[in-house]
């Protein structure tokens, strides 16, 4: 299937760790969609006494921007 004809669409890859999600974006990635792995590059920090938060601003940016 062509990416583009995807274009809007946005789907959340969720799971425990070491489930396969890197694996199944890198996949992803390599058959020509546009992926973003939210572990790295900005897109969560840690807080102190609650673990990896994801930060929000730059969720509802990508949301606005994948349109």
């Amino acid at each position: 299937m062509d990416p583009a004809s995807k274009k809007g669409v946005i789907i959340l890859v969720t799971g425990m760790s070491g489930t396969g999600k890197s694996t199944v974006l890198a996949e992803l990635a390599r058959r020509g969609h546009r992926v973003v792995d939210t572990d790295y590059d900005g897109w969560s920090e840690h807080v102190d006494g609650s673990g990896w938060l994801w930060r929000e601003d730059p969720h509802r940016y990508a949301a606005h921007r994948a349109y």
